[in-house]
């Protein structure tokens, strides 16, 4: 399907009050209408949506007073995981 149009939306926590069946129903429905989606999630709910995705922008927040931003494909992402998810 190609088109002019803009098809992107961003997805801020919307997994935080949701089951993961019900999230998992909003990415593949996304897909289905082809759109291009920025999801914004808390590092414990990355699973939900890690297979769907194909790049990162991982924020961690260090001393409470500086932020580093790490991006990298999710490849990357899921080979080196436990060293983000465990700081």
């Amino acid at each position: 399907m190609q088109t002019n149009s803009f098809r992107f939306i961003a997805i801020d926590e919307a997994f935080k009050a949701q089951d993961e069946d019900k999230a998992r129903y909003l990415i593949t429905l996304c897909k289905q209408l082809h759109l291009q989606l920025l999801v914004v999630t808390p590092s414990d709910n990355i699973h939900i949506v890690e297979n769907d995705i194909s790049f990162v922008h991982f924020v961690e927040r260090k001393e409470e007073r500086h932020s580093w931003l790490y991006d990298m494909p999710i490849e990357q992402f899921k080979e080196e995981k436990t060293n983000y998810l465990t700081q």
